[in-house]
């Protein structure tokens, strides 16, 4: 939802997008190079985000980010594999919905102390989840987060292993 917010903010300051971006209005966005900077093993890529309407709304934009997929690179091999919609109803075309940063933290916080894996990659610049990340470095996991320049909270960026600026993912530089 942050990533959604940011991206249609800097599209409206002027920015012009890459082609291969996938954009859903208030709800997704998605470009292939975000899993293509790291040789990670991406066993599963959650996607969090709320809209307005009624369930058959729900259900579309579901399905339309369930039908993103997501490439992982690891040892030399590359696969592939759809990204998991968790998209929530909202009653009012607010800012932003509390019950994403929520299931976020559950989430993370899951991840972090019951599942085998090295670390979690987290797409948001968001200051709100800087409590979340110190918690999560203080397991044995590592946190990498990748976010857009604008809303982009500093702390955040240097309280993680890695901070991957996504304004060139999305945004490239004309020639």
């Amino acid at each position: 939802e942050n990533l959604t917010l940011r991206y249609q903010e800097m599209v409206a300051a002027g920015r012009v997008p890459s082609l291969d971006v996938n954009h859903i209005k208030d709800s997704f966005v998605w470009v292939p190079a975000i899993t293509s900077w790291t040789e990670f093993d991406l066993t599963r890529v959650l996607y969090y985000t709320s809209v307005v309407g009624d369930d058959t709304r729900v259900s579309q934009v579901s399905a339309q980010i369930g039908a993103t997929v997501f490439r992982s690179v690891a040892g030399g091999t590359i696969g592939k594999a759809q990204i998991i919609p968790r998209v929530h109803k909202k009653p009012v075309n607010s800012r932003k919905s509390k019950v994403i940063d929520v299931d976020v933290t559950i989430d993370v916080m899951r991840a972090a102390l019951t599942m085998p894996i090295g670390g979690i990659f987290l797409l948001s610049g968001d200051g709100d989840y800087l409590q979340l990340v110190r918690e999560v470095t203080r397991s044995s996991k590592q946190i990498y987060v990748g976010a857009f320049s604008s809303g982009l909270s500093e702390r955040l960026k240097t309280s993680v292993e890695a901070f991957i600026d996504l304004d060139p993912m999305f945004f490239p530089v004309p020639k």
